[in-house]
C-alpha cells in the first residue's frame, strides 16, 4: 500500500497487551494521509500485521471505491440500505455484526466512510 501512497504524513504506534495473553505486547499502527487514516494491528510475536480500519475524507481510486461527493441516493442504489441508521451516519454491518463499514454525511452527500474490521 505505501508503494502506491508514498511514506504518511504520520505514524503513530500503541503498545497494548494481547487479550488472550496478556504477558503478550501487540502494537496499533496509526498510518496517516491526507484524507486517509489506516490502523493496523500487529501481533509481534507472529510478525502478523492485520487490517484493523481504514477511514477517508477524500477519494483514492486507485485503492479505494470512490463514495465521497456521492449522494445518499446513490449509495442506496449500490449498497441497499443501511443496517442502522443513525441521523447523517449510516452503518452497514456483516451477518455477525463484526466487520462494518460507517458512511457520513453532510447535506445528503458523502463527507466520509470507515471500513472497520473484527480482528481478535
Amino acid at each position: 500500500m505505501q508503494a502506491q501512497l508514498g511514506p504518511p504524513s504520520s505514524v503513530r504506534t500503541e503498545d497494548f497487551a494481547n487479550r488472550h495473553d496478556p504477558g503478550q505486547r501487540d502494537q496499533i499502527h496509526t498510518l496517516t494521509y491526507q484524507g486517509l487514516v489506516i490502523r493496523l494491528y500487529n501481533v509481534v510475536a507472529f510478525k502478523k500485521e492485520m487490517l484493523l480500519s481504514v477511514r477517508m475524507t477524500q477519494n483514492y481510486p486507485a485503492l479505494l471505491p470512490e463514495l465521497i461527493g456521492q449522494h445518499e441516493r446513490a449509495i442506496i442504489s449500490s449498497l441497499g440500505s443501511p443496517t442502522i441508521l443513525a441521523g447523517e451516519v449510516w452503518e452497514y454491518q456483516d451477518a455477525e455484526g463484526n466487520d462494518q463499514m460507517r458512511i457520513e454525511f453532510k447535506d445528503s452527500v458523502v463527507v466520509a466512510v470507515e471500513w472497520n474490521y473484527y480482528v481478535d
